[in-house]
């Protein structure tokens, strides 16, 4: 059986689409689409564009090197001396009681500001410009702040402390 359909709207494509999906066998043969027209401010865009292209006015840079510029922005983590010794401590607190757990729980630390490096901005604002990651396995939270391409931690926290605490660093 051979059937011919015409569809112009886009819509109705998908529709139709999800109709056949459920035929066992089908082959498309041809497809024909109309363009449709450029607006003319991008027309004139393009023409001016062109223009400066032919009159040499216009280079052309490998995108891989444009890439590089925005890819290679390294972000840093800096802690703040309170951070610190809200880590030292915490730390030692666990190693007294199991090395092991102390070295998973610098470990998760350590997952965490890898977390934030990879995506700063994806986690939520504690307060003011301070956002907040909450450690996993362990009861804590890191609060920090992104200054252009540095990470300040400002707190490593216990979730049972007052959280009022860390509000006076900033």
């Amino acid at each position: 059986m051979e059937l011919t359909v015409n569809i112009k709207e886009q819509s109705k494509i998908a529709a139709f689409l999800n109709l056949i999906k459920e035929i066992d066998y089908i082959e498309i043969v041809n497809v024909k689409e109309e363009l449709q027209e450029l607006p003319t401010e991008h027309k004139d865009l393009l023409d001016k564009r062109l223009q400066r292209i032919d009159n040499g006015e216009t280079t052309f840079k490998n995108w891989d090197l444009i890439k590089r510029k925005y890819e290679n922005k390294a972000v840093s983590i800096e802690l703040s001396d309170e951070a610190e010794v809200d880590f030292d401590k915490s730390y030692e607190f666990y190693s007294v009681d199991s090395p092991k757990v102390a070295d998973t729980f610098f470990k998760q630390i350590n997952l965490g500001f890898e977390n934030i490096k990879q995506n700063p901005k994806s986690f939520p604002i504690a307060h003011k410009d301070v956002r907040k990651y909450v450690v996993k396995k362990f009861p804590f939270v890191i609060y920090y702040r992104i200054i252009h391409t540095v990470i300040q931690v400002i707190a490593i926290f216990h979730t049972s402390r007052n959280p009022e605490i860390w509000n006076e660093r900033i």
